[in-house]
């Protein structure tokens, strides 16, 4: 019942150190008892980690061969747990609480809030809204711009954030051992390379009248595309790890977003493609009347449709935010 933590670097057994072990299960209480061999050298180094001071207590569970635990995972269900308070072992100790690893959680919330919120609206406005409010500026900036810097920008930063707190949490660079999760901090990798790229190339893009205006657009679109199509499969990734301490049906949240965001990009691509006709000719007829009456101001035409992209636009903000809410706050007590 009383065995070290299973590491490779070191002799798992305590014995001789423990001695007298007894141990018992009732009413979903475990109890441990053992005594500590004193007749060894007090300079003993499995004697000296004992009373060395107080330690974490982990419960693991799992796979045996011939009376020989397996590695465990490092799921929800797989990874040991730990008691929330550290347990002098010359003592009797009564822990009844398991630990929580608070900066795993934390960046499991700021990610959830940099892609799930930020980054999908970001990415919907600059794909499908871009002929939207033609005639309105803040900031000498249409709309659609400003809302897909403002939220690239934040859900940059908060990513940052999230990745900073991880490698705390983690001590640096972290491998898991098997796939899919030994692909998360590969995938994040990327995934920062791609979001650090891409503001690189917005602060050196040329002019709207410039050749190579359009290469930008696509070296702009390729980096934004990879980073958000990792990013989801990463979101589910993370959701697996025990840290984390999700619950399994949280997981099937995340797929119901999924399919609404697909289902909005595909109605939106749909009426993209039924109004472009119609879109094009408001265009040319307005460019005509500013050819013909240079001196007078021609106001451009709003697009055909208007009024469902608007809809599709504040459901998605609403659905998503709703979503995004409820993620974060499942991750933060679970």
């Amino acid at each position: 019942m009383l065995q070290a933590a299973n590491n490779a670097h070191y002799d798992k057994s305590l014995y001789p150190v423990i001695v007298a072990e007894e141990g018992s299960y009732d009413n979903g209480r475990l109890r441990c008892r053992f005594k500590i061999n004193r007749d060894l050298d007090e300079y003993h180094s499995k004697l000296k980690a004992i009373r060395g001071g107080p330690n974490h207590l982990l419960f693991a569970h799992g796979f045996a061969v011939r009376g020989s635990p397996k590695r465990h995972g490092l799921s929800v269900e797989d990874l040991p747990l730990a008691s929330a308070e550290r347990v002098d072992f010359s003592r009797s100790h009564d822990s009844h609480d398991r630990a929580r690893y608070s900066l795993a959680k934390a960046h499991g919330c700021l990610m959830i809030l940099a892609w799930i919120f930020f980054a999908s609206i970001g990415l919907l406005l600059t794909k499908y809204y871009k002929p939207m409010w033609p005639n309105n500026r803040m900031f000498d900036h249409k709309y659609w711009f400003l809302g897909h810097f403002n939220c690239m920008a934040t859900m940059f930063i908060i990513t940052i954030i999230a990745i900073i707190l991880i490698f705390v949490e983690a001590g640096g660079y972290s491998q898991a051992p098997d796939l899919p999760q030994k692909a998360h901090p590969i995938l994040g990798i990327i995934i920062l390379i791609c979001i650090i790229i891409n503001p690189i190339l917005a602060l050196i893009r040329p002019s709207e009248e410039s050749k190579c205006r359009p290469v930008f657009n696509w070296f702009h679109w390729a980096f934004g595309t990879i980073a958000n199509v990792l990013a989801i499969p990463q979101i589910f990734i993370g959701m697996d790890f025990g840290k984390v301490m999700v619950p399994w049906w949280a997981t099937w949240v995340l797929v119901i977003w999924v399919i609404f965001h697909i289902i909005v990009e595909l109605t939106l691509e749909i009426h993209q493609c039924c109004t472009y006709k119609k879109n094009k000719e408001r265009r040319k007829k307005w460019e005509q009347q500013k050819r013909e009456s240079p001196k007078l101001s021609f106001q451009e035409p709003d697009p055909v449709g208007r009024k469902l992209k608007q809809f599709l636009l504040f459901l998605h903000i609403g659905f998503t935010a709703v979503i995004t809410l409820f993620m974060i706050i499942v991750i933060a007590v679970s």
